[in-house]
């Protein structure tokens, strides 16, 4: 069982590459671009973990880091994150899921001072993040002609 994120994205590129989709262009998703992937991919009943690979923060810079979605959206991605088989994600997972919250732990509060959150050196702290917004414009083109579909090569999907 992967105990971080990066862990449990190898392990799943790794032993069940079908479950995640790279996507490696720049997306804006202050511009609905990550929204606009994510519907497409639930318009087709599908749900892989996506990984954006060069987000746009709010300043419409690439960002320092990835932005990843869909990390728990099915069953078999959650059996999988702790520690079972794809198969258990019904009874068995929610057995072990149970078992676990029965010795959770409490939060862990820290002040201002001790948060790892820190300002950039250029003094910019939150907008240098890639956030994608809540809600989807009412009127105007979809985000979505801007992206081509999925490659249908067996093994690591790209859109």
């Amino acid at each position: 069982m992967a105990r971080a994120l990066r862990e449990f994205l190898t392990m799943l590129d790794n032993q069940y590459p079908s479950q995640v989709v790279r996507v490696p262009r720049e997306v804006d998703p202050a511009n609905f671009d990550v929204t606009a992937i994510l519907q497409h991919l639930e318009n087709r009943d599908d749900y892989p973990l996506v990984l954006f690979e060069q987000p746009r923060n709010l300043f419409g810079e690439t960002a320092r880091f990835s932005l990843i979605s869909n990390v728990y959206a099915t069953r078999e991605r959650c059996a999988i994150a702790l520690g079972l088989r794809p198969e258990d994600a019904m009874l068995n997972l929610s057995l072990e899921y149970g078992r676990r919250e029965e010795r959770s732990l409490p939060p862990i509060i820290l002040g201002p001072a001790e948060a790892p959150v820190k300002m950039g050196p250029d003094g910019r702290g939150r907008g240098s993040a890639p956030v994608p917004p809540r809600v989807a414009p009412r009127n105007g083109p979809s985000p979505l002609h801007r992206y081509g579909r999925l490659d249908a090569r067996p093994g690591q999907r790209r859109l």
